[in-house]
């Protein structure tokens, strides 16, 4: 693998993918390099295709590009790594192609997740929950880390999360415990995104989610929000479809190389 130290020392690479008939799932912008290569960047050429490495310290998190007639191929890796494949059902056949091109040397199905839409809605008047202060990086990372898989559960880097807390966009609710529920979301322009929200097993049934969500409107303003979840998680299902959350169309498989599913 070659390491990549900046966006320039690989635009060449990446620049050549983008053309017609390419399968990738990767939406990796110049910044998202040049941040990514601060924690380790590495990219793999093979024959027809371009594997793309982001290091977490504990597993990789992979982008790939694939061309017709690629054939499957890995570099020697020293801890496992994870990959998801979002698609329309427009792209569903190519994607599930994908997929078992990866199943062929050595990927295995770990779990699917649904996205789902919520149209813009009013203000709540009121909610339980408040915006963590940058002071509590270390409470919110363990609740995280405690409450989503290390590999697959989408966590934020360290640079990412004290970002997210300096702009209000981690909310907790608290009780004499520390933290019993977090909601991480990311502003956008058309649509806000819901990435996280965890209650602590022992205060689950007692309105802490609902609480998380109103904050999370107020916070948002009331915008459109989008959501992925774990396909067949039937709380997390239950709970979306009673804040009006439906599912717009796109789905995702996560594969999984090397170690156990956490």
């Amino acid at each position: 693998m070659q390491k990549i130290e900046a966006f320039a020392q690989a635009a060449g690479l990446l620049g050549a993918q983008l053309r017609r008939g390419v399968v990738t799932n990767s939406f990796l912008t110049a910044a998202d390099c040049d941040r990514e290569a601060k924690t380790g960047l590495y990219v793999y050429e093979a024959d027809g295709e371009l594997l793309v490495f982001r290091d977490r310290g504990t597993h990789y998190i992979l982008n790939f590009f694939l061309q017709q007639g690629a054939r499957p191929a890995l570099p020697e890796l020293s801890k496992p790594v994870v990959t998801e494949l979002a698609y329309r059902p427009k792209d569903a056949d190519v994607m599930r192609t994908a997929a078992a091109y990866f199943r062929a040397i050595g990927f295995s199905e770990v779990l699917r997740r649904t996205r789902r839409t919520r149209a813009a809605a009013p203000i709540p008047q009121e909610a339980g929950a408040f915006a963590a202060r940058e002071d509590r990086f270390d409470a919110v990372d363990a609740f995280l880390r405690s409450q989503f898989s290390r590999w697959t559960g989408c966590l934020p880097t360290e640079a990412a999360l004290r970002a997210a807390l300096g702009a209000g966009q981690i909310l907790c609710a608290e009780d004499g415990h520390g933290i019993c529920g977090l909601l991480h979301f990311a502003p956008g322009r058309a649509a806000s995104e819901l990435r996280h929200l965890a209650v602590r097993e022992d205060c689950r049934r007692q309105g802490v989610a609902n609480a998380l969500f109103d904050a999370y409107m107020a916070a948002t303003g009331g915008q459109k929000s989008l959501v992925w979840a774990r396909t067949g998680n039937e709380a997390a299902e239950r709970f979306y479809e009673s804040h009006e959350y439906r599912p717009d169309g796109w789905e995702s498989i996560v594969l999984q190389y090397g170690g156990t599913e956490q």
